[in-house]
């Protein structure tokens, strides 16, 4: 699919609602929905030897916690706690797929999604660049 000719269509979203249950469909269906209350879309994985550190940040806007992945989000997540205009924010909130260039299908998860008052919703991906220029987690 070329990437001019892609739509809302094309973009399949699918979250965990507040009560549990996985709902699917179009993005152009679905971008209504209110994010920042919804559940991880996954797990945050813990093991021995794990290079991150995961957990969960009692947001004070939200009234509940947030999950993290690294010390990295979660020092994000802090930021936009004390951000006056920030109104809600999840984590992992959703994934979205849709058709890559070969046709194969291409997932990606955002770390979070935030809202602001008099803004909408705006999502995005905490990395950092290792030394080799590759993103890194």
């Amino acid at each position: 699919m070329n990437v001019n000719e892609a739509s809302a269509e094309d973009v399949e979203l699918e979250y965990v609602s507040a009560a549990g249950l996985r709902e699917r469909g179009s993005l152009g269906l679905l971008w209504s929905v209110p994010f920042e209350s919804v559940r991880p879309e996954r797990r945050f994985p813990a093991f021995r030897g794990q290079g991150n550190w995961c957990g969960w940040y009692w947001s004070a806007t939200c009234g509940r916690h947030v999950g993290y992945e690294s010390w990295l989000e979660r020092d994000h997540l802090m930021l936009l706690d004390f951000d006056p205009l920030v109104t809600g924010m999840s984590s992992q909130p959703f994934r979205l797929s849709w058709a890559g260039p070969d046709g194969k299908r291409v997932r990606h998860t955002p770390d979070f999604l935030s809202g602001a008052r008099m803004a909408r919703p705006w999502w995005w991906t905490c990395a950092r660049m290792s030394g080799s220029g590759r993103r890194t987690q």
